[in-house]
């Protein structure tokens, strides 16, 4: 229920039919039968893309290969959704180790010392720019920061930066010996942990560039590379013990929102981003302006509109003054279509790369598109619905898969619904609402009511009649047993001592809920928060449903029995492998659970008062249902989404996708397009 940041994918031949404009208005699901996913080099992908063997590449190209396809078969789309930042570690010198980076000057000064645009022309061809602040430049929000940006110097002045540098290590006893800072008479060693995993193109060589730069700045770099099975020792350490001084990082965009203050919440130190800080006794930085104003964002402490800028903008030069994270660069990703594929949008801020676009593309006279893409599932790595997109190419799959209540729409940047509408009742910024009696909270492994004298700022009221009733995937329906669960699920991340030692959650983001209540195909949620933007509200607490029989049966598996783990590091900490539900053993382990899990075992999830929204009988329809799917597909992804995952082939990384032609599923080819 946290909005997430969030911060890659097939060589088949295709055949088909020509599709009639009657069958596309009588038939539920998306624009084509099949997706087909092969993954493929960005020269290979130019050349099919020319031959027509391939219809998308949702992989970045070069611009040299980008330069190949002009005036051809294909369309060009290029978008600044990639971007590369380094994250601090500001913990205090010690007496026997000089962090230059406990310094917000010296922190500050790498944007001056980087050669952003030198970086870029070298790196990426030109296709690019020098980045200051997490938001999309040519989003409304960073429009409020002109003012602010302007008092702040992000030029290239290495001479500059140096000096800073140098201040602030003689201050700090370092003397510079042959060009390089020593301190008692040891060289100054800084520990740069930079991301070696997959799905995010260059970060290796953006960061051993910026490697350089350090080195030439008189320190010693120790380049220590990971991936999510080696980072734990870095991720848990106390910052104080400063393991590491700085660390790789950076995103790739989905989408764009409007009124986008993630980044001030997330970086604000009561929630404890800085690796290491949630573990009990660990050091974490300390700053009480931040914290107030995150905490206003995230809760809508907030009188209207003008006074959510002001928090904004304060909140934005705190971000950069501190520089806790420095940005560095933005890089455009080339991304091509063929000319002749439609139903296609096209967005400002991430292109080709949209959830309503792998809905909504055809191409007349072919039932199945042929998408290159950099990789699907990779060998060992996870996948599972705690799992399910690791890497942007894996979320593309995942946005063909799956549903949600509601989405960005990308001309407006505003959240709409799609399979949950919604109507929201406040008293907020100020005011507070009576919660029900009868309404409903986790409490002690279960559904309780709220009782007396209970409030709340707001009431959302999600309608989901055009969600209960219709089926998952395997044919079963939806029920209000899949929401409760996973409502629960939340709960039990943070309350169940033995869930809590693998996920670790806080539970800072459960405290703003004070009660849910089911009203006919209603529910509704009572919560302390507010803002003078409904959709954003919403968004903020709708949440992702999974099938309550599986979802509890994988659970089991991990959090009680731990013969698997949801991810990689977990995997390796507790010697067993990541769950991955389309390798056949990992199968044969959660349909073992599943056929050992009685009713009884996790009918509390389900159960509020005196009802039971689901019953032993229903439960062992659905169990027999979840095993005849895994021996039909060779899988265990059952979603609710407008494709299924029909095949996956292990050596290849090949992917096919086919798509829900079920009548319950509401929506239908049109039905995502931007107007």
């Amino acid at each position: 229920m946290k909005k997430n940041l969030i911060f890659l994918l097939l060589l088949v031949l295709a055949g088909g039919y020509m599709v009639s404009q009657c069958f596309w208005a009588t038939v539920q699901g998306p624009a084509s039968d099949s997706l087909v996913f092969i993954p493929l080099s960005g020269d290979n992908a130019t050349e099919l893309l020319l031959s027509g063997e391939i219809d998308m590449y949702m992989a970045p190209l070069t611009s040299e290969q980008a330069d190949k396809l002009k005036e051809s078969n294909v369309n060009i789309y290029t978008s600044p959704s990639q971007f590369f930042s380094l994250n601090f570690n500001p913990a205090p010198s010690n007496t026997e180790t000089i962090n230059p980076f406990s310094s917000k000057k010296v922190r500050f000064a790498l944007n001056n010392l980087i050669p952003k645009q030198k970086m870029i022309d070298e790196l990426f061809g030109g296709y690019g720019s020098p980045k200051e602040t997490p938001l999309f430049k040519e989003s409304p929000d960073y429009a409020l920061l002109k003012e602010t940006l302007a008092n702040f110097d992000f030029s290239y002045n290495p001479a500059e930066a140096n000096k800073v540098i140098t201040e602030f290590m003689e201050e700090s006893g370092a003397k510079k010996a042959n060009e390089k800072w020593q301190f008692k008479g040891k060289p100054v060693e800084l520990n740069y942990l930079i991301y070696n995993g997959t799905g995010y193109d260059y970060m290796i060589e953006v960061n051993d560039y910026i490697a350089k730069v350090l080195e030439d700045s008189g320190f010693i770099v120790n380049k220590i590379y990971y991936d999510s099975s080696n980072s734990a020792q870095y991720y848990n350490s106390n910052a104080k013990d400063l393991k590491w001084n700085l660390i790789s990082s950076g995103g790739i965009y989905y989408g764009a929102s409007k009124y986008d203050d993630y980044e001030i919440i997330a970086e604000a130190p009561y929630q404890k981003g800085l690796m290491g800080s949630s573990e009990e006794g660990n050091w974490n930085y300390e700053n009480q302006e931040l914290d107030t104003i995150a905490k206003k964002l995230e809760t809508g402490n907030y009188s209207d509109e003008k006074e959510w800028k002001s928090l904004f903008g304060d909140g934005m030069e705190i971000l950069v003054n501190e520089s806790y994270t420095v940005y560095i660069v933005t890089k455009e990703q080339i991304f091509a279509a063929n000319k002749k594929l439609e139903g296609l949008t096209v967005s400002d801020f991430t292109a080709i790369r949209l959830l309503q676009n792998l809905r909504e593309i055809n191409l007349p006279g072919k039932d199945t598109l042929i998408i290159g893409t950099k990789e699907t599932y990779t060998k060992g790595s996870p996948l599972s619905y705690n799992y399910f997109a690791t890497n942007i190419y894996r979320m593309d799959i995942k946005m063909a898969l799956m549903d949600f209540g509601l989405w960005d729409n990308p001309k407006t940047l505003e959240a709409e619904p799609l399979r949950w509408t919604y109507k929201i009742k406040t008293a907020g910024p100020e005011g507070k609402l009576n919660v029900p009696e009868d309404a409903f909270i986790w409490k002690d492994g279960k559904w309780a009511d709220v009782g007396t004298n209970v409030t709340a700022t707001t009431k959302i009221s999600f309608d989901l009649s055009n969600y209960i009733g219709t089926n998952w995937q395997n044919g079963e329906k939806i029920t209000w047993a899949d929401i409760l669960y996973s409502l629960a699920y939340n709960y039990e991340s943070v309350y169940n001592p033995k869930w809590n030692e693998i996920t670790q959650s806080e539970e800072t983001y459960l405290e703003k809920y004070k009660g849910y209540k089911i009203d006919g195909d209603k529910l509704e949620i009572y919560v302390d928060e507010w803002s003078f933007n409904e959709g954003k509200l919403a968004s903020n607490n709708a949440f992702s449903v999974y099938p309550w029989v599986l979802w509890s049966s994988e659970n089991k598996l991990v959090y009680e029995n731990r013969d698997l783990m949801y991810d990689s590091g977990k995997a390796k900490e507790y010697n067993v492998s990541a769950m991955r539900l389309v390798n056949q053993e990992h199968i044969n382990l959660v349909l073992q659970k599943l056929n050992e899990l009685n009713f009884e075992d996790v009918k509390r999830f389900v159960t509020v008062g005196d009802k039971i929204y689901s019953s032993e009988e229903e439960f062992n329809i659905s169990k027999a249902a979840i095993t005849k799917w895994a021996e039909e597909r060779n899988n265990l992804i059952i979603t609710d989404g407008p494709f299924y995952l029909s095949s996956f082939d292990e050596e290849s990384g090949k992917v096919e996708l086919k798509a829900v032609r079920d009548k319950t599923y509401p929506l239908k080819k049109g039905d995502w397009l931007i107007r």
